[in-house]
């Protein structure tokens, strides 16, 4: 093998041990989890961020119609921990936030909102372990 030979495997192989560990270093143990979607004219965005020893859950509605009103309810494991019905001010914005510790094993969170006196809603579903 030449100089140059073996200097291209040395580089490519320090190449190829050092991504999955560069990978490793920069991505958190548990990412943060995210959903979004439509919710009538508006969006809706739904997140569960790991925070202390539990979860902050936090549900947005943006762009619906100012002043209307909308029930709120999360959940966790199937358990209703908020059921709020919100008014949204006058940029046609609301949101609702909530904490719970973490439980054994994975955790299911899941939001829904209606407007109040349709039949329009949206939700979502999330699980992080």
């Amino acid at each position: 093998m030449n100089v140059l030979t073996r200097t291209t495997a040395f580089v490519t192989a320090g190449a190829l041990l050092a991504a999955p560990a560069a990978l490793l270093i920069a991505s958190p143990a548990q990412a943060d989890t995210q959903r979004s979607g439509a919710c009538g004219q508006g969006r809706y965005e739904f997140s569960v961020d790991r925070e202390d020893r539990g979860f902050e859950l936090s549900a947005d509605l943006d762009f619906v119609e100012p002043g209307s009103s909308w029930k709120v309810v999360l959940r966790h494991e199937g358990k209703t921990i908020l059921s709020r019905t919100v008014r949204a001010d006058a940029e046609g914005d609301l949101d609702v936030e909530a904490y719970r510790q973490n439980t054994k094993g994975k955790d299911t969170f899941a939001f829904r909102a209606t407007r109040v006196g349709t039949s329009t809603s949206c939700g979502a579903k999330i699980t992080v372990s």
